[in-house]
C-alpha cells in the first residue's frame, strides 16, 4: 500500500481534501455565494474566517468544481511580496513562459493570454463558439492567506478583474483570510476595491451537532462504524475540547485513532479523549479521572494525587482536597503561616478602657503644649526690644 492510499484511509487528514468536503451550514452557503459571483461574473468575493475554519478547503472545492471550465490558479498570499512575483506565480500556474521579462512583459504576457490573438478563424465563427472560446480563456484566481498581501497587490489583483472582452469579465477573483483582511478594505486607498466586492463570506467554527456528525462522516469515509471508535461521552468530548474548530477536530481526532491502534482500546471514552488532548496541547492531565477504569483502582487516594506528585496534609490537619465536592475544581493544599501564631485573648471591655484612657493621656498632652505655648508668649512680650542703635543722638561737631 502506498503512503497515499494509506493516508487517504486515515478518517482524520492533516491537509485539505476536496474529497473530505463536509457541508456544514456557514461554508455549504459561502460555496453557494461564492459559485454564483463566479458562474454571473459578478466581481470578486472574500471568505473571512479564524484559523482552522476551513477557508483553504473551500478555495480546494472551488478549484476542483470550476477547473473543466476556467483555467484556475490558486495562490498563497504569503509567498508574494512584488508585483513581479505576483505576476511570474500567475504564468507559472497557467504554464506560460516567466523568466527574463520585467514588470511591464508579465502583465503584457497575462493579457495576451486572457484576450488571445485575433485571427480570420474569429470573425468567422458563430457566435456561440466564440463564447466558448471566450470562456476558455477565462480566469479565476484564488488567493490563500490575502490579509497578508500589501496593499500594492491587491491593487494589482484590482487592475486583473478590470479587463474583459465584449462586456464580460475575464478574471473572477476570491480572496481568503483572516478576520483582518476585512479590516484591510477599510483603508481609504481601497475604496475602488470594495465597492467592487460582490460577495462577503464569512466562517465559523462548526456547532455541536455539526461537530458530532463531521466526526462521524470522516469515520465513515473510511468505512468504520463511527459507534466503534467512539463512545457518544467521546464525541461530546471531542466538541467540548476543539470548540467545533475543523483543524483541532482533525488533530485531536488523528490522535485518537492513533492511540486506538497502538493500545487496541475500542470504544474510546470521553476520558481517553481528554487524556489525548492533553498529550497534543501538551497540557496538564485532566483532572476529572477518578471515575476512570484506568484509575479506579487507586481509590480515594487518587483525590490527593495531582500530576506532578502526592501531597501530604499537614500533621494534624485534614486534607482539603477532601473537604471539597466532586464537582470542583482540584486545588493543591497550602498550608496558612497564620496556623501556629499565638491568638491573643483580650476582652472586649478591656479593649475599650484602655483606649479611653489613651486618649485621655493624649489630651493632656495637648493641654500641656498649649501652656507651653502661652508661657512662651508672655515671656516674650517682657522682655525688653532691642536699642536701635540709630536712633542715638550725635553732638554737634565744633
Amino acid at each position: 500500500m502506498t503512503q497515499s492510499s494509506s493516508d487517504q484511509r486515515r478518517p482524520f487528514l492533516s491537509a485539505p481534501s476536496p474529497q473530505r468536503y463536509f457541508a456544514a451550514g456557514a461554508i455549504e452557503d459561502a460555496r453557494l455565494r461564492i459559485v454564483r459571483a463566479i458562474a454571473r461574473s459578478e466581481g470578486p468575493a472574500i471568505l473571512v474566517g479564524g484559523a482552522g475554519t476551513g477557508k483553504s478547503l473551500l478555495l480546494a472545492v472551488l478549484a476542483e468544481q470550476f477547473a473543466g471550465r476556467l483555467a484556475v490558479v490558486t495562490l498563497a498570499g504569503a509567498q508574494l511580496c512584488t508585483r513581479r512575483a505576483l505576476l511570474q506565480m500567475i504564468l507559472f500556474e497557467l504554464g506560460l513562459p516567466y523568466r527574463d521579462m520585467d514588470e511591464g512583459e508579465l502583465r503584457l504576457a497575462i493579457l495576451s493570454h486572457l484576450k488571445g490573438a485575433k485571427t480570420p478563424a474569429d470573425a468567422k465563427a458563430s457566435p456561440d463558439a466564440s463564447r466558448l472560446r471566450l470562456s476558455a480563456r477565462r480566469l479565476l484566481l484564488l488567493v490563500d492567506e490575502a490579509d497578508t498581501l500589501p496593499i500594492r497587490l491587491l491593487e494589482e489583483l484590482r487592475v486583473l478583474t478590470n479587463v474583459a472582452v465584449d462586456g464580460l469579465p475575464l478574471v473572477s477573483l476570491v480572496l481568503a483570510g483572516g478576520p483582518i483582511l476585512e479590516e484591510r478594505f477599510a483603508d481609504p486607498s481601497l475604496d475602488m476595491f470594495s465597492q467592487r466586492i460582490a460577495a462577503r463570506c464569512y466562517l465559523a467554527p462548526l456547532g455541536r451537532e455539526e461537530t458530532l456528525q463531521y466526526v462521524r462522516s470522516q469515520v465513515a469515509a473510511v468505512g468504520v462504524k463511527p459507534e466503534k471508535l467512539f463512545t457518544p461521552d467521546a464525541l461530546e468530548a471531542i466538541q467540548a475540547a476543539t470548540g467545533g474548530v475543523p483543524r483541532l477536530v482533525n488533530q485531536l481526532g488523528d490522535q485518537l485513532v492513533w492511540m486506538a491502534e497502538e493500545t487496541g482500546c475500542a470504544p474510546l471514552d470521553a476520558t481517553l479523549v481528554q487524556q489525548a488532548w492533553s498529550d497534543l496541547q501538551q497540557l496538564p492531565a485532566p483532572w476529572d479521572t477518578a471515575d476512570h477504569p484506568a484509575t479506579a483502582s487507586t481509590g480515594s487516594a487518587s483525590a490527593s494525587v495531582i500530576e506532578f506528585g502526592e501531597l501530604d496534609a499537614p500533621v494534624g490537619q485534614p486534607f482539603q482536597g477532601d473537604l471539597l465536592d466532586d464537582d470542583s475544581p482540584a486545588s493543591i493544599p497550602i498550608a496558612s503561616g497564620r496556623l501556629n501564631r499565638a491568638v491573643l485573648d483580650i476582652e472586649f471591655s478591656a479593649s475599650i478602657d484602655a483606649t479611653e484612657d489613651l486618649i485621655e493621656s493624649f489630651d493632656a498632652f495637648d493641654e500641656l503644649e498649649l501652656v507651653a505655648e502661652d508661657a512662651d508668649l508672655a515671656e516674650d512680650s517682657a522682655t525688653p526690644a532691642a536699642a536701635n542703635p540709630f536712633d542715638e543722638r550725635f553732638d554737634d561737631e565744633e
